[in-house]
């Protein structure tokens, strides 16, 4: 961590990461504080949530080629788009760092807003049961679950066919 610029390994856990920016008082990677992964990958996919994602705080990426040639790649070089970048496209480059770009913050208002959300995800997912993740994308001002609620095509499978 150097003043807002953050320099970090691909095999670095994702979640580390958000919690340790947080603790600098650097704002931008607190949506990332319950995401599961790595950075290299997360970086890759384009990894986000709460209505942020890594196309947002990513300044710059190295990867390394087929040839062990090192290419980085600035943030507009990515391509991002919804859970996308030029990366998941072009398996020949291997994510092998990523530089972001943060902001100053509020470690205390920060940590509060990743205590809420932990808080609600707890109180609206079993944790406790195997899980595929979100699959829905919200659509602008409305939920994916609220809609399939809605539309009456929700059924609940009681937990021990599924894993049957």
């Amino acid at each position: 961590i150097s003043d807002t610029t953050v320099s970090v390994g691909a095999g670095y856990s994702l979640i580390k990461l958000a919690l340790e920016t947080i603790e600098a008082g650097l704002e931008g990677l607190e949506f990332a504080a319950g995401i599961p992964g790595q950075v290299g990958a997360s970086t890759a996919m384009n990894a986000g949530a709460y209505k942020s994602d890594m196309s947002a705080v990513v300044e710059s990426v190295r990867t390394i080629n087929e040839k062990f040639e090192i290419v980085e790649f600035s943030n507009e070089d990515l391509l991002y788009s919804y859970r996308d970048s030029y990366l998941k496209h072009h398996p020949e480059y291997i994510v092998i760092s990523t530089t972001f770009k943060l902001n100053r913050g509020d470690s205390a208002h920060l940590k509060e807003q990743v205590d809420e959300r932990r808080k609600k995800r707890l109180e609206s997912q079993p944790l406790d049961m195997p899980s595929a993740g979100s699959v829905f994308r919200n659509p602008d001002g409305m939920h994916a679950g609220e809609l399939i609620e809605k539309s009456g095509l929700l059924v609940m499978l009681p937990v021990k066919m599924l894993l049957n």
